[in-house]
């Protein structure tokens, strides 16, 4: 009788401490899933921000690479600019003017090279002011306006095209016309000059002037035509073409876009369901589960509620263990 006594109640002591462990194992189970999930939450919120990360840091290489194209071309054309420019000046301080010039070709060529002179430094001192406030942009307000862009417009704007047509178009527009404005004079100049540099050789000035006719003509008809739309305004300020830092002109991916393409990994998919950080990361889990091969978030680490049905079976009760057990 006593020990039918002791066994019950050791029995009892078994059982109570079989149920406290297994609710035990329960909680702790339930503690597990909730950190398998803040896991899957933080990890969903670093990979968004490492994709934007990312592109941003490519939207800012790629505007950077704008900027300079565009610094290049504007010390190009004040180069150009500034070397005409000049050789008219010099050309005027150093001719000496025959006595009996005619006073018509030598008022043609005072007022031909004092508008080539004029409009080339114009254009060249314009464009030094354009490169400067280029240069001044790329420096200091490029990253910030980048930064203040939506993830979702990184491939659709382009900050330094629409700060350009907004501030430098005009300006840029006109210095070009000064340019082309000099450029022509300049063939009228030559010609000009012939008739005073070489006033007694007529077959000089004669042969000296057809080749700047030719040179005006070929310029006009080859050169000028065939670009004079590039001083036509944009049709609307703030259109940009997308996706167009890139494409090279073929429409195809341009080298640095494959280039940067084959640096960002390959598992990770760019859309925009990814991008949101407003969707549900479980939303997502699909996607962090692809990301890396070698993760510890599977399918199979988080407990779904057949789990919790299964631990609620009869097979895991703690009087059925202990029977089996005795």
């Amino acid at each position: 009788m006593a020990s039918s006594v002791v066994s019950a109640l050791f029995g009892s002591y078994d059982l109570r401490n079989a149920k406290q462990w297994r609710d035990e194992d329960i909680l702790h189970r339930e503690q597990e899933i909730q950190w398998l999930n803040d896991d899957v939450v933080r990890a969903h919120e670093w990979r968004n921000a490492d994709i934007e990360r990312y592109l941003r840091k490519e939207k800012l290489e790629n505007e950077h690479l704008v900027c300079a194209a565009r610094a290049d071309q504007l010390a190009t054309i004040s180069e150009q600019c500034t070397l005409l420019c000049g050789f008219t000046v010099a050309s005027m301080v150093n001719m000496s003017f025959p006595e009996d010039l005619s006073r018509f070709v030598l008022a043609l060529y005072a007022i031909s090279a004092s508008i080539v002179c004029v409009s080339l430094l114009l254009c060249t001192l314009m464009s030094s002011m354009l490169l400067l406030a280029v240069t001044r942009y790329a420096s200091s307000q490029l990253e910030l306006d980048i930064k203040r862009m939506d993830l979702s417009e990184l491939e659709i704007n382009a900050p330094f095209t629409v700060w350009w047509l907004k501030k430098c178009d005009v300006e840029h527009r006109t210095a070009m016309k000064l340019m082309l404005i000099g450029v022509t004079l300049f063939f009228q100049y030559l010609g000009t000059l012939a008739w005073v540099q070489f006033i007694d050789y007529r077959a000089a000035s004669i042969t000296i002037s057809s080749l700047s006719v030719v040179g005006f003509l070929f310029w006009q008809v080859r050169i000028a035509s065939r670009w004079r739309y590039l001083l036509t305004p944009p049709t609307s300020p703030t259109t940009v073409p997308t996706t167009s830092y890139l494409r090279g002109c073929n429409g195809y991916p341009s080298a640095r876009s494959s280039i940067y393409s084959s640096r960002f990994p390959s598992t990770i998919s760019v859309t925009k369901r990814l991008w949101d950080p407003l969707r549900s990361p479980m939303a997502n889990s699909e996607h962090l589960k692809s990301a890396n091969s070698t993760t510890r978030f599977t399918s199979t680490a988080i407990l779904t509620p057949s789990s919790y049905e299964e631990l609620k079976s009869p097979k895991h009760d703690p009087k059925n263990i202990l029977s089996s057990c005795q």
